[in-house]
């Protein structure tokens, strides 16, 4: 019988090998920074979002 083939380690080589890829898992503290950001994001478009802008005098 073979042996079962372990495909964790296996690279993807792009650029002619100059660039290296492998199939992994993402850091729990990526996700967080992607959580904390796009909250960031909707604070900010929610808040912001059709104020007067820079330059615009209010009442004229």
């Amino acid at each position: 019988m073979s042996k079962p083939e372990n495909h964790d380690d296996d690279l993807e080589d792009y650029g002619g090998g100059s660039i290296e890829a492998r199939h992994g898992y993402i850091p729990i503290w990526l996700l967080v920074v992607y959580f904390v950001l796009f909250a960031w994001g909707l604070y900010y478009t929610y808040h912001y979002w059709g104020g007067l802008g820079p330059g615009r005098i209010p009442g004229s």
